[in-house]
């Protein structure tokens, strides 16, 4: 397994573990709509690193990935504005999520060449 592969995966683990201790703050209604997606997309997101990691062809597992992330990032802009993320709680995620979302990039490049 190729390092890139390891460290992309291992930081959306702990993305996954941050996300969750973060979203189980959010008010009760909230927290079974919008902060389970949340959870559902970065359980998605892993699911399809991880079915690329033995694929042989990793592309559109990686645009999946990729399209997940995209959708966490709407999610968790969405609980910002309605003031339920507070600011630097959302900062850290958006930081969180461009890291993955960077090696996620990387990885379909390499995939590619």
């Amino acid at each position: 397994m190729e390092r890139r592969e390891l460290e992309v995966i291992t930081r959306t683990c702990d993305l996954m573990r941050w996300a969750i201790e973060t979203m189980a703050r959010l008010p009760r209604n909230q927290r079974y709509v919008v902060g389970e997606r949340v959870e559902q997309n970065l359980t998605g997101v892993l699911e399809h690193l991880l079915r690329a990691k033995f694929a042989r062809q990793k592309r559109e597992l990686l645009e999946e990935a990729s399209i997940r992330l995209d959708l966490v990032r709407y999610e968790v802009r969405i609980l910002h504005d309605a003031g339920l993320l507070r600011e630097g709680a959302y900062g850290n995620f958006c930081e969180k999520l461009t890291e993955v979302g960077r090696q996620v990039g990387g990885w379909m490049r390499s995939a590619t060449a």
